[in-house]
């Protein structure tokens, strides 16, 4: 157990992009220490890493 592991999350969507994102990639989606808050934005750029990283190890770019 992690203790104060805790984030709120501005919407569902944010919580659905950065759940995405951490099943995009798979133990690599790394929480920062400290995070408690994670905006619409901030969700939806990750997962949108994690979509441009998991197409580049497919091969889907080259």
């Amino acid at each position: 157990m992690i203790e104060d592991a805790y984030v709120q999350y501005q919407s569902r969507k944010a919580a659905r992009d950065q759940f995405d994102a951490m099943e995009l990639l798979p133990g690599r989606v790394k929480m920062e220490r400290n995070v408690h808050y994670i905006d619409d934005e901030t969700a939806a750029m990750n997962l949108h890493l994690a979509l441009m990283m998991a197409a580049l190890e497919n091969g889907v770019w080259q």
